[in-house]
């Protein structure tokens, strides 16, 4: 499968979302490991939502990152 080039990095349609706050202090190693240890359960949401066709709903214009 051949996936154009797009303009925007990161501007696909979202799967699941989970905001976190980082602690002050907290390392990107630290951040890394919590977020792995925490956020694991995402992956099978993730999956779920994939099986039921509910998955993916689109990005806000926002929010995308741009390559320059």
């Amino acid at each position: 499968m051949r996936v154009p080039p797009r303009a925007e990095l990161d501007a696909g349609d979202v799967l699941v979302e989970r905001r976190t706050e980082v602690a002050d202090g907290e390392t990107a190693g630290e951040l890394l490991a919590r977020l792995a240890r925490d956020d694991a359960d995402l992956v099978v949401t993730a999956a779920d939502a994939i099986a039921a066709g509910t998955a993916a709903r689109p990005q806000e214009e926002l929010r995308r990152s741009r390559r320059s």
